[in-house]
């Protein structure tokens, strides 16, 4: 398991902190339960409102954005299986997520999947090898195939994350994401096997 902090600025210790534990299932509740009696910045997060989105996740970012207000400083989301995943000590995962909040990172992101920055290169190739494999054709038609061959280190290549970050972070992490897919949107109108792949 790793953690990687993003951006230090200034540290202070008034850091209001909201953690949301998404579960789409009644029967995901008790895996929550355990954090949420631990933390009272932790609450479960009912996200049957996002399935079948085909975008997955990105529905669940904007969701938490659009509901953000002035007296939260960091927002984050976390699955319920966070901790079976990861195996991680509830105790070390609570201590590290108000190390960052409190050392003012602009983002903490916890990779419970370590394991494939050992065996992948990187997202890309991690993705090509297990359940993406139109990814390879897609970063051949962007001009990025040279990026499946890049080895990554564990600072910068993360396979599975849950985020715990400021408004800036989201607000500019989604203003990329919305950028890269009118680029793709545009590319899918004028290229039909793009198109095929994309969608």
């Amino acid at each position: 398991v790793s953690f990687r902090l993003v951006v230090n600025h200034e540290q202070r210790s008034d850091r209001s902190l909201q953690i949301r534990f998404a579960y789409y299932s009644r029967h995901h509740l008790k895996h929550i339960q355990p954090l949420v009696l631990k933390r009272d910045d932790c609450t479960p997060w009912d996200v049957t409102f996002n399935v079948g989105n085909p975008l997955l996740e990105y529905g669940l970012f904007v969701n938490l954005l659009d509901t953000w207000n002035d007296t939260i400083h960091y927002k984050g989301i976390m699955s319920w299986k966070a901790l079976r995943k990861s195996r991680v000590d509830l105790n070390y995962l609570s201590s590290q997520i108000d190390i960052g909040v409190r050392q003012g990172h602009e983002a903490i992101i916890f990779n419970p999947a370590i394991g494939n920055n050992a065996v992948f290169e990187n997202m890309w190739a991690q993705a090509i090898a297990v359940g993406h494999p139109g990814f390879e054709k897609l970063m051949a038609k962007l001009s990025l195939s040279h990026l499946t061959f890049e080895i990554l280190p564990v600072s910068s290549f993360v396979a599975c994350s849950y985020i715990i970050g400021t408004r800036s972070f989201w607000s500019n992490y989604l203003d990329y994401i919305d950028a890269s897919l009118d680029s793709f949107d545009e590319l899918a109108e004028n290229d039909s096997e793009f198109d095929a792949l994309y969608f």
